[in-house]
């Protein structure tokens, strides 16, 4: 990102790699709510002397796809990939689906009851389609 004027900031055509380790030199946040904040952060590359402004969305402050999956959701959403048929992911209707173990996903939340919610992408009786299903966490590889 490049600063624009004193409170505005453009995207730019380089990028960082993810799980790329920096170190955040400088930040300038505003918080926006519920503990939620914007801005940009300075960071410096591992290893490097070369320095970047990010944006604070860009960030994540743990390498959470080596976390348990109900660890990582509280970092960002993720891929992932059942490891097992069993136990089966369930849809909003309450009905078992079965997906296929090579079937990547979307998991983006967490419910009370500690299941991942997450969009499974495939053919259906209707056609191909996202549909959110409820996964135990315990039968999840995260893939990205």
């Amino acid at each position: 990102m490049v600063q624009a004027g004193p409170n505005i900031w453009k995207e730019t055509p380089i990028s960082i790699p993810n799980k790329t380790e920096v170190t955040v030199i400088e930040q300038q946040l505003e918080h926006q709510r519920y503990g939620n904040y914007s801005g940009i952060l300075k960071v410096r590359l591992s290893g490097s002397n070369k320095e970047y402004y990010i944006s604070k969305n860009n960030f994540v402050p743990g390498d959470y796809w080596n976390c348990d999956p109900l660890t990582a959701i509280s970092y960002k959403p993720f891929f992932g990939k059942l490891k097992s048929k069993e136990p089966k992911p369930v849809n909003r209707d309450g009905e078992w689906e079965e997906i296929e173990l090579s079937n990547e996903f979307f998991c983006f939340s967490k419910t009370y009851k500690d299941l991942l919610e997450c969009y499974i992408y495939k053919n259906y009786k209707y056609g191909y389609g996202g549909i959110v299903h409820y996964i135990d966490p315990s039968n999840v590889l995260i893939t990205y």
